[in-house]
């Protein structure tokens, strides 16, 4: 019991040092970095979030990727397969939350058109991710179970029973 402990304990640990603090770090600095391009950076002043947004992609992709590669042994296509997926679900949410809660993107009443039609679009294309990342994965389910042959077609495909006459074509 003791030994199944200890290989749980690095894999949280993983987790939590190749995803989970990178992305922390990135959303309590882009708001610094915000205060300060705002009031010294005239032509860029949403610098922070800029980069904070760019960071959370490109920490995301790569550690979920790395921790599929490298902790739990995925095939590359497996950890990029999931790693995109994981990184366009963030990326929409966060672009979603920003649109709809911060000034910039709504008017009074209302989300800019603009701001509407990308969010439109931005639907669209992770509507599609989503759907091709569960879909690959039953279709990678369905091509693995098939590959492991079961006891009962093993019984059935060994040898043609004896009562049976041959039959000569």
């Amino acid at each position: 019991m003791a030994a199944r402990g200890l290989s749980v304990h690095p894999r949280r640990q993983q987790v939590w040092l190749r995803i989970l603090l990178p992305n922390a770090l990135v959303v309590i600095g882009a708001p610094l970095i915000e205060l300060w391009s705002g009031s010294n950076l005239k032509i860029y002043p949403d610098m922070g979030y800029i980069l904070g947004l760019g960071s959370l992609v490109v920490f995301t992709f790569y550690g979920i990727w790395s921790y599929e590669r490298t902790i739990k042994n995925e095939p590359g296509a497996i950890a990029t397969r999931d790693a995109i997926a994981a990184t366009v679900v963030m990326l929409y949410l966060i672009l979603l939350s920003w649109a709809v809660f911060f000034r910039g993107g709504a008017t009074e009443n209302s989300i800019s058109k603009i701001t509407s039609d990308l969010l439109t679009s931005f639907t669209s294309i992770t509507a599609v991710v989503v759907a091709f990342y569960f879909g690959s994965i039953t279709i990678d389910q369905v091509t693995r179970h098939r590959q492991v042959p079961s006891k009962a077609s093993k019984t059935t495909t060994q040898d043609p029973p004896q009562d049976l006459p041959e039959r000569n074509e």
